[in-house]
């Protein structure tokens, strides 16, 4: 037979790990963007919710605002534009090469559409494969569950817009580890 001791500790654990699922672990939501989030089954989303600086939702508003709770910092993103926020602007020899080799080239016949990027190639480049290319692609460089919540919220939409308007785009907030630099 358990002991009054032991069936108390047991309740315990039950509790806590229970209570790690409740709406009360919920520190923000962003919700009401246009999200990329670099996943090719799931390319785009309106809200994201995050615990402890990790995405623990990626999809639409309606669900995302569904596990709000009073203690929740809601975050309207406004319709911008969001894509991954691990961007490393330098290259290296080996990596560099695997970034190209990881580009589709199968419809291009000439020069120029040889060196004409698609935005969601660019964006891969710049987010994913660099992550990839750092062996850091299970912590960083997509919008998805798991990943640390690194994030940038854009005036424009790369999507949206001419790829050389893309340069007055004005970055609005950065956000790194699930923590908000507003600009």
């Amino acid at each position: 037979m358990l002991s009054m001791g032991k069936i108390i500790f047991k309740i315990f654990v039950l509790v806590s790990v229970f209570s790690g699922c409740s709406k009360n672990t919920i520190d923000k939501i962003y919700y009401n963007g246009t999200i990329w989030t670099g996943d090719y089954k799931s390319p785009f989303a309106t809200a994201m919710v995050l615990y402890q600086e990790k995405f623990i939702f990626v999809g639409q508003d309606a669900d995302a605002l569904d596990m709000a709770s009073n203690l929740t910092e809601m975050i309207d993103l406004k319709g911008n534009f969001v894509t991954p926020g691990f961007i490393d602007n330098h290259v290296h020899f080996i990596s560099g090469g695997l970034q190209l080799s990881r580009i589709n080239l199968n419809d291009v016949s000439s020069k120029h559409e040889f060196q004409k990027i698609s935005v969601e190639d660019a964006l891969r480049c710049y987010t994913i494969n660099n992550a990839y290319a750092a062996f850091w692609e299970k912590t960083t460089g997509s919008i998805s569950v798991g990943k640390n919540a690194d994030f940038v919220v854009h005036s424009l939409n790369y999507f949206d817009i001419d790829p050389d308007k893309i340069l007055e785009s004005k970055i609005l907030r950065t956000v790194v580890g699930g923590k908000d630099y507003l600009f």
